[in-house]
């Protein structure tokens, strides 16, 4: 079982991949701008409201998952 964070995961390819790491086992980390209810159905883990475009964002989030 591995951790998989994927981005834009609250619709198209970002979901499907999220469903496929989350049907095979995986602990998936949804993280995307606006969540949705597939998204909450699939992902026990969310990162809602993250704008990957933003450097201090990024790097909060890095911080709320224990990255270094």
């Amino acid at each position: 079982m591995s951790t998989v964070l994927i981005t834009g995961a609250n619709r198209g390819i970002g979901l499907a991949l999220a469903q496929a790491y989350a049907a095979r086992g995986d602990d998936v980390i949804g993280a995307c701008g606006a969540s949705s209810l597939a998204l909450v159905a699939t992902c026990p883990r969310l990162e809602a409201c993250v704008d990957v475009s933003d450097e201090a964002a990024l790097r909060a989030l890095s911080e709320r998952l224990g990255a270094t």
